[in-house]
């Protein structure tokens, strides 16, 4: 199986490393010629997990990149989709799967629908990123902390293929299907611990102060914050009937744990214990999960008629502060909603 992954970042040349490492033909595409050139079939020294020296193809050009693939994993920023999907629509007839969703499928099912209505490409996206890395392409080098326990995926239309599947089967330990994407994008686990803990924090953020941000920048305020935002998820889960899971619950299935509550699973799991607060306000635990995480549950919940005070606060006094007028954002289609 040939599989170009889209995104050249963290989560990109983690799941490149996983890839290599069982034996799948890989390249990776950045929209960066310099970084490119600079990657590409260079040693990169890999620790932790999936750990060792591997090199890979990377590559500027799109049409390189699509060429020949059987499948394209998408782990570009959710600001990205949008484009992104509109060129591999136009040029590519593959699996699709987004790492990290961000509502990635359901804009991928708005563009299918007024453009490519013919199109059978099985599009999917997981409920979070599998990976905990950090990859610096300066030095070359790669550290992936950790490999999720648990895989959620999900298909637009239902629909996820049995060669998409098997991949995911051979990669981790335990594959949880669930019948809608919309499942997959309101349980995005980053935005609702990101968001809130960058806005209390943000005086921290902006003097760059080094800190980790859910044990030193966590508390129990900030818990029972995420908690009311998680119950605005669970809300619109109800009214749009699909399927749900909070997100204390969510966190321990990753790792196979059972704490009770937010503050133990980040005190006592080791691999949140190190998770380094944004140093600038375009950080993308702020730039991605505001506008494309906890924004969208405020226009979801308009759109269907659900309230959402926590994150409606949250977003407004979030770009009230960031003095920004104009952002963008998913935008719903009730109509859309009752098949995607």
């Amino acid at each position: 199986m040939k599989i170009s992954i889209i995104g050249a970042g963290n989560t990109g040349f983690a799941c490149a490393a996983h890839l290599i490492q069982k034996g799948y033909d890989v390249t990776v595409y950045t929209r960066n010629s310099e970084k490119a050139a600079y990657l590409d079939q260079k040693q990169i020294t890999s620790g932790q997990f999936c750990s060792g020296v591997f090199s890979v193809s990377v590559t500027a050009d799109l049409n390189e990149a699509l060429k020949g693939a059987d499948l394209l994993i998408v782990c570009t920023w959710a600001n990205a989709h949008h484009e992104i999907f509109e060129k591999i629509y136009a040029r590519a007839d593959c699996n699709v799967l987004i790492f990290n969703g961000n509502w990635g499928a359901y804009e991928a099912y708005q563009i299918r629908s007024r453009l490519y209505p013919e199109s059978r490409m099985c599009i999917a996206e997981a409920g979070g990123m599998p990976y905990v890395a950090s990859f610096s392409a300066k030095d070359r080098s790669l550290t992936v902390k950790g490999v999720k326990r648990t895989v959620t995926v999900a298909g637009v239309n239902g629909f996820l293929s049995d060669s998409l599947l098997a991949l995911l089967h051979s990669l981790y330990e335990d594959v949880q299907t669930v019948s809608s994407v919309l499942t997959t994008s309101l349980e995005a686990p980053n935005p609702i611990i990101h968001i809130p803990l960058s806005l209390f924090n943000l005086s921290r953020i902006e003097h760059h102060e080094s800190f980790s941000l859910l044990t030193e920048g966590f508390s129990n305020r900030a818990s029972n914050y995420i908690e009311g935002i998680d119950r605005e998820r669970a809300a619109l889960a109800e009214r749009l009937g699909v399927a749900y899971e909070g997100i204390t619950k969510q966190l321990n299935g990753f790792w196979g744990t059972s704490y009770p509550t937010l503050t133990e699973v980040f005190a006592n799991n080791p691999v949140y214990q190190n998770v380094k607060a944004p140093d600038s306000i375009s950080h993308r635990f702020i730039a991605e999960d505001l506008p494309y995480g906890i924004e969208p549950l405020v226009s979801l919940g308009a759109a269907i008629g659900v309230e959402t005070p926590y994150s409606k606060a949250l977003t407004d006094t979030f770009y009230l502060y960031l003095q920004k007028k104009e952002h963008q954002s998913v935008r719903f289609d009730t109509r859309l909603l009752q098949n995607v």
